[in-house]
């Protein structure tokens, strides 16, 4: 179980870009100018905001959070089940959706 954050992501945004375009110190050459935005995501500092971190990857998939329950787009998650993978069984649960979840069982 983790909690996922939006401010979290793009603090960690520049390591997660390298530890998925880069492998053994070569950088993919499927992802175009992958090193480059790794370097402009470093160059960001230590606590970047999210619109910085959108605007050199180009989008917001790296930063921003939605619940696979009510599908919101919110600041924070829950992350349960297994790591995230290709065919994981692993869900991202808001804040208003896990008090739900906890009332559904409290009344059974």
């Amino acid at each position: 179980m983790e909690l996922r954050t939006v401010a979290g992501n793009a603090h960690g945004a520049a390591a997660a870009w390298k530890r998925q375009f880069c492998h053994g110190g070569v950088w993919r050459e499927d992802c175009v100018n992958a090193r480059e935005k790794h370097a402009a995501l470093v160059a960001l500092g230590e606590k970047p905001t999210p619109e910085a971190v959108e605007a050199v990857i180009g989008n917001r998939s790296w930063t921003r959070e939605k619940c696979d329950e009510c599908g919101a787009s919110v600041e924070s998650i829950v992350r349960v089940g297994e790591e995230p993978d290709y065919e994981s069984n692993t869900a991202r649960v808001c804040r208003g959706c896990l008090v739900r979840a906890v009332e559904l069982v409290a009344g059974a």
